[in-house]
């Protein structure tokens, strides 16, 4: 029985990690479209996405361009 509860409630937490997941990546997509027509407060969010790993390694070159394309527009 105490095995059954376990899984169960990791069954719970893992629904949860992946709703989350889902909806980050959703945030994401709509931050680089925002990004992408030129709003410079999505631009400056997107570049400090990529300085800081957030979407994988760390890109200093991408979080550079965002960061530019903010001080342009």
């Amino acid at each position: 029985m105490m095995i059954v509860r376990l899984i169960f409630i990791l069954g719970i937490i893992c629904s949860k990690a992946v709703i989350a997941f889902c909806s980050e990546v959703t945030n994401l997509d709509s931050i680089i479209l925002n990004a992408s027509t030129g709003d410079a407060y999505y631009q400056g969010v997107l570049g400090a996405i990529y300085r800081r790993g957030e979407v994988g390694e760390i890109n200093y070159r991408k979080a550079y361009e965002w960061y530019c394309n903010k001080e342009m527009s």
